[in-house]
């Protein structure tokens, strides 16, 4: 079969999905380990070997997986992760939470990214400030591919990764460049979906890992739990303090007051993403 014949019939099988095309021209890329540029130059040339690989993976398509789970890899802020199905896929929404990180950071700042994930917001800060950050999660398997991101992208060296519930454990917010006087940006994109957003869920999401979407009847079941924490620790961390927290744009209002009454005289404030809706709550504490 010709590239030109595997990319039509393939567009054809996966009539369910809305980039069919280009799940497509990905996957056959992926199969044949060739860029899909190259496969619009080649066209008339044969899959061949490839083949079985490439059908395996438009059945699974076809069956709602995602696209970054088959092929092991997604981009975020113009740089390469490694998913897994032990972490959720980086989106493009969280990039306004790690604009903003940059855009506050100073000289004396070092980064916590709690929930880190596939590591996709500690990398990211930790390459476009040079800063250190402290990554935090409950899942070793996760951390582990946090870890190779890390590698991947040059900034081992600069993360630090702990396994903790959030900040159930207490962290060294001393560095040897930064001192005590650090300025604290504390970034955390915890599991925000409720209930119902869960129940009505698209296909594709079954496949990530539930413990990173759902976060309880309203959603804020772990920012609950980790304002708390704060609260607990804040004698403990520098004076100055910043958080950003992903949130669901309906859940702007109620995460307000929730902040308001578990750290009061918190300066709360709500930021648009690029579609100008309610995406990342700033908190100064």
């Amino acid at each position: 079969m010709t590239i030109l014949a595997a990319l039509q019939n393939a567009s054809h099988a996966l009539t369910r999905s809305a980039s069919a095309q280009l799940d497509a021209q990905v996957l056959l890329g992926f199969a044949m380990q060739k860029p899909t540029a190259w496969l619009f130059t080649h066209s008339d040339w044969e899959v061949g070997r490839a083949e079985p690989l490439f059908n395996d993976l438009l059945n699974r398509r076809g069956n709602g997986e995602p696209i970054a789970y088959l092929t092991g890899e997604k981009e975020f802020f113009g740089r390469p992760f490694a998913v897994t199905k032990d972490v959720l896929i980086p989106r493009p929404d969280t990039e306004t939470l790690v604009e903003r990180a940059i855009a506050l950071s100073d000289s004396t700042t070092m980064f916590m990214d709690i929930g880190t994930g596939s590591g996709a917001i500690a990398v990211t800060l930790a390459a476009e400030t040079g800063h250190p950050v402290t990554a935090i999660d409950a899942s070793p398997e996760a951390l582990d591919i946090a870890r190779q991101n890390a590698a991947v992208n040059g900034v081992a060296d600069r993360i630090s990764f702990f396994e903790s519930n959030l900040l159930e454990s207490h962290f060294p917010v001393q560095t040897p460049n930064l001192g005590v006087s650090a300025r604290i940006i504390l970034c955390a994109n915890l599991p925000y979906l409720t209930s119902r957003q869960m129940a009505e869920a698209p296909p594709e999401l079954r496949y990530e890992p539930y413990q990173a979407l759902w976060g309880g009847e309203d959603g804020l079941d772990w920012y609950w739990l980790l304002l708390r924490q704060i609260r607990r620790q804040r004698t403990s961390l520098p004076h100055t303090l910043t958080c950003l927290l992903e949130i669901d744009p309906d859940q702007a209002e109620p995460i307000q007051r929730l902040a308001r009454t578990i750290l009061p005289g918190a300066q709360v404030f709500i930021l648009d993403d690029l579609s100008q809706q309610a995406r990342v709550v700033e908190m100064r504490v």
